[in-house]
């Protein structure tokens, strides 16, 4: 009988103790929130935001935060988040793996050029994982967002069944014209959306609906603020590029799959070549002539030409063109014909 009340003696303590810790733990985080907020508010941030609420006692620890608003008033283009809800989830004993999400109608805000642009957007689920360094730097990041509306101040809405992104740190080798070769930090990014309609049919009538994008690619250098002018800016002066692997678009009879190089210019214009393999050509033409970029004749000789240099998948029998696609002086170019404008990243 001693020993059993001994039993229960120490297992009360062991659960108090336990129990202790995890409130330890879950304050922890609260004030390392708080901590993280201060310090981008002293960095010039304006952050606002309801209740922060902890639970999920035993197994897990999980924060609430109602309203969370984080705007940048010194950037550029003056961004600004806000989420109607959102919450992190980690377990007690690994803190450096965290899940993460929102809910309820969000809304992202910026500037360019003088005007405000804002975008109203929700999900059937928005979920995301991040890993951290024990230092607390990033490592990893991962966003899932399904059955997605978005609603833009400027045009038509924009809906989405799945839209993925993933982020993670690499060192890639390469080879210097002495023959050398260094390693050179990175940052590998994958991006994927399914069964996107983008409301554009009037600017690019190709089809309702954007079967499939998908893109892998490498950031080659320090991991870069693309957002911002400045680091953006430093990122291109140490030779920052992006490395695409793998670029892919199923868009109604079109399909194009790429490979190939983008920096950036010194007056912020996207500048690059790809090789590229092209399904579909007769609809882009057509495009380009419903738009006005082609005249009747010069759609037609076009057509007439690089019909000539296509080729027969023996897989599928489609009809495919292998030609080279660049940017360049803020145009992309498709083989020698001139697509569209390319803006600055920033004005």
């Amino acid at each position: 009988m001693r020993i059993l009340g001994t039993g229960v003696i120490a297992l009360a303590a062991l659960s108090g103790g336990y129990y202790y810790w995890w409130n330890t733990v879950a304050d922890t985080g609260v004030e390392e929130f708080h901590r993280w907020k201060t310090a981008r508010q002293a960095e010039g941030f304006d952050i606002n935001h309801g209740p922060v609420t902890t639970s999920g006692f035993p197994y897990r620890i999980r924060m609430d935060i109602a309203n969370f608003q984080m705007a940048d008033p010194q950037a550029d283009n003056a961004p600004e988040v806000r989420f109607e809800t959102a919450w992190a989830i980690a377990q007690p004993w690994k803190l450096t793996h965290v899940i993460f999400g929102v809910g309820g109608e969000n809304q992202v805000n910026w500037s360019q050029n003088h005007t405000d642009y804002s975008t109203l957007w929700s999900a059937e689920t928005a979920l995301g994982s991040a890993t951290f360094e024990t230092s607390g730097r990033l490592k990893t990041l991962s966003i899932d967002l399904k059955t997605v509306e978005a609603r833009p101040s400027w045009r038509g809405p924009l809906t989405a069944e799945r839209l993925q992104l993933h982020t993670r740190p690499i060192v890639r080798e390469i080879t210097t014209s002495d023959d050398k070769h260094p390693e050179v930090p990175g940052t590998q990014i994958s991006l994927r959306g399914d069964t996107i309609v983008p409301g554009l049919k009037e600017d690019i009538p190709l089809a309702e609906t954007l079967e499939h994008f998908g893109l892998s690619a490498v950031m080659e250098g320090e991991p870069a603020d693309l957002f911002d002018r400045d680091s953006a800016a430093k990122w291109r002066d140490k030779g920052g590029i992006l490395d695409i692997q793998a670029l892919e678009t199923r868009w109604g009879d079109v399909k194009v799959d790429a490979t190939g190089t983008l920096a950036l210019d010194d007056e912020f214009r996207m500048i690059g070549a790809f090789t590229s393999r092209i399904v579909g050509i007769n609809s882009i033409l057509g495009t380009l002539h419903q738009n006005g970029r082609l005249d009747e004749q010069a759609a037609k000789t076009a057509g007439y030409a690089l019909n000539l240099m296509t080729r027969k998948d023996k897989k599928n029998g489609d009809r495919y063109l292998e030609l080279p696609i660049s940017l360049q002086e803020g145009s992309l170019y498709v083989g020698p014909l001139f697509l569209m404008r390319i803006p600055p990243l920033y004005p």
